[in-house]
């Protein structure tokens, strides 16, 4: 038997309904499962290299700084600026630095004597734009589609957990990635 809601019922998939706000919450799964490969794949690189765990440490570090020196700034940015515009600048910035990345691993020769500070400097630049991205993109999130409040309270909810979704379905799953041969 269908369920029939009642005029005004809260529907929590409402959002989804919107083709922007879809597009929206696709692009920040892509993005969110995309970073968490990122740690990963670095953090392997990382060890390989060095074989020191103190390294992979300062890959976190090389991140947190830049992402906790300019919070304050970058919220006080996507407060002023058009969030869409800062979002989409954070986006292609962090597309650039997993694009050098990829090519530290696939071109022979661009980390010079197994160094991995040119490593460093991108994930460094990836914290930068990771704490432009994060403000911007939440109070994205929370502008509702309409001036009726429901729809942000929806929106913002349905965003909260598909995000917690994305992310633990990649770490549980990571496991059974890594697994096989």
């Amino acid at each position: 038997m269908a369920q029939v809601r009642a005029p005004g019922a809260h529907d929590p998939y409402a959002a989804l309904r919107l083709p922007a706000f879809r597009r929206f919450v696709a692009s920040v799964l892509t993005l969110t499962v995309a970073t968490q490969i990122q740690a990963v794949v670095v953090g392997w690189q990382i060890y390989a290299v060095t074989k020191d765990p103190l390294s992979l440490g300062l890959v976190g570090l090389a991140e947190a700084l830049p992402f906790i020196t300019i919070a304050l700034f970058a919220g006080h940015v996507a407060d002023r600026v058009d969030r869409r515009r800062v979002a989409a600048l954070a986006t292609v910035a962090m597309l650039g630095c997993a694009a050098a990345l990829l090519a530290f691993t696939l071109i022979p020769g661009t980390l010079p004597g197994r160094r991995v500070w040119p490593i460093y400097a991108v994930i460094f630049a990836s914290g930068i734009a990771r704490s432009f991205l994060q403000p911007s993109r939440q109070a994205l999130g929370a502008e509702p589609p309409s001036s009726d409040r429901r729809w942000a309270d929806c929106c913002m909810d349905l965003e909260d957990r598909l995000w917690r979704t994305a992310s633990t379905w990649f770490w549980s799953s990571l496991p059974c990635l890594l697994s096989r041969p």
